[in-house]
This record gives structure tokens, C-alpha cells and sequence, in this order.
């Protein structure tokens, strides 16, 4: 079938690609532990203090603290995200794979 053969240059093609983008990534520096640790453990309990105390939380009771505990938990789960994708073991394609087939 000619079809068939369009698409596994297609993906012959995309997997090269990626795999020299993770060759030419591969060289940046890591991030120190400083930035790590700040971005997740000190970030958050921060954000809390300022969405709590500096925006008008708490003159809005229950309503002010769920959204400022909402807020540095949401920040929380970003940085962990970010962590884990750029610190993870796993190439381009896994990631790529793991994302259009979850389960």
C-alpha cells in the first residue's frame, strides 16, 4: 500500500527528529537544587501567605481560605509537573506514547 509507506516515513522521520532535539537538549546544565527546592517547597506555602493575607482573603472567611489553599496547591502541582517532565528518565517518544495512551 502506498499509504503505509507515507506514514512510516512520517513516523521514522518524527521519531529522528526527536531524538536529536533530546541529543541537542541533553547538553543544558540542570537546575541547582536551590531552584528546585524553592520551587517546590518554598513557592507555595508563600503564594498561600500572599493570597491569604495581601489580596483579601481573609475578610472573605471560609470562601478566602479555600481559594488561597487552592491556589498554592495548584502552584504546588504545576512545579511537581515540571519537575517530574524535565527530571524524568524516559525519552521523547515515551512521553509522547505515555500521553496518547494513559492507561
Amino acid at each position: 500500500m502506498p499509504g503505509m509507506k507515507n506514514s512510516d516515513a512520517f513516523w521514522s522521520g518524527l521519531k529522528q527528529r526527536i531524538e536529536e532535539n533530546d541529543d541537542a537538549n541533553s547538553v543544558r546544565p540542570l537546575r541547582s537544587r536551590r531552584v528546585i527546592v524553592w520551587n517546590l517547597f518554598v513557592s507555595p506555602p508563600l503564594f498561600f501567605l500572599w493570597k491569604y493575607l495581601f489580596t483579601g482573603g481573609v475578610f472573605r472567611g471560609r470562601k478566602g481560605l479555600r481559594e488561597a489553599v487552592h491556589a498554592s496547591v495548584a502552584r504546588f502541582g504545576v512545579a511537581a509537573q515540571c519537575y517530574e517532565r524535565n527530571n524524568s528518565d524516559t525519552s521523547a517518544l515515551e512521553r509522547i506514547n505515555s500521553g496518547l495512551n494513559p492507561l
